[in-house]
């Protein structure tokens, strides 16, 4: 079986690839695609990794996106793991897509600013601040939930045995959180 990585390059950078391939990418068998796409405008500074394709779409609204969803739609099926390396929330087309195919879906960022809902649909997240592997809980939404109503601004959630700190500006931010 094999394994699909796509990088969504408007939000992700060089540096953040660079280490999930040196800590994680070994967790998955054969991997025989990796690619980069983003906006030919919004081009991350730094060099990404000589194994990376990289595409640049046009300039427009969410074409990033788009694009990204057609190609994982396409190279998933079949794929046994679709990585994707994005915190954005307009992926969840893609991620429900692809595990209908029955590919197993690892979403990979930074933690800080992924969509909990991308998080919690994700068969695997890698937080690739804290490095760790967390396997998201069925009941995400609640622990979301939870999280929002501290008065101290974060909560400490346990997850899998892994401590993840949700901070109080995420939720002020309803459109980067769902």
């Amino acid at each position: 079986m094999t394994t699909v990585v796509l990088v969504d390059g408007d939000n992700i950078s060089p540096e953040m690839i660079e280490l999930f391939e040196r800590e994680r990418a070994s967790f998955f068998d054969n991997i025989t695609h990796r690619e980069v796409i983003m906006n030919n405008m919004t081009r991350k500074s730094g060099k990404w990794p000589p194994l990376y394709r990289v595409t640049c779409v046009p300039a427009s609204k969410n074409a990033t996106d788009l694009e990204m969803t057609v190609r994982g739609m396409e190279l998933s099926d079949g794929a046994a793991w679709l990585v994707v390396c994005s915190a954005d929330a307009d992926f969840m087309p893609l991620v429900r897509g692809a595990k209908r195919t029955g590919c197993r879906v690892a979403v990979c960022s930074a933690g800080g600013v992924t969509s909990l809902t991308l998080m919690g649909s994700a068969d695997l997240y890698i937080n690739l601040e804290s490095i760790p592997v967390i396997h998201p809980p069925s009941n995400m939404r609640t622990l979301e939930k939870r999280a929002g109503a501290d008065e101290l601004g974060s909560a400490v959630i346990r997850l899998s045995g892994v401590e993840k700190r949700i901070h109080k500006k995420y939720h002020e931010n309803p459109e980067k959180t769902v």
